[in-house]
């Protein structure tokens, strides 16, 4: 059988693409439902909790990242995610 992990889909795909799956696995919805315009509290519905949940599903996926070194307090839309976390991880 030649079947990929969702832990290695997610792994081998862009980093954008990556973070709006992991989103959408975290809250229930489709990837494609997820915008980069996306506001996290608003459109969303995440919280300091949903965040840190996400910090720890991104570390589960092999992204080396700690809540404390993206000021989740200060990230309000998804491209401030995705920008915040390739800067971390020192993507560009």
């Amino acid at each position: 059988m030649n079947q990929t992990s969702d832990k290695q889909k997610h792994k081998d795909a862009p980093l954008e693409k990556r973070i709006k799956s992991l989103l959408a696995e975290l809250i229930g919805v489709e990837p494609e439902d997820v915008t980069l315009e996306d506001s996290l509290a608003d459109d969303l519905h995440m919280g300091a909790a949903e965040l840190t949940d996400f910090v720890l599903l991104l570390q589960e996926n092999d992204m080396d990242i700690e809540a404390a070194d993206l000021n989740l307090a200060e990230l309000e839309t998804v491209s401030d995610l995705v920008e915040a976390i390739a800067s971390e991880l020192e993507i560009t």
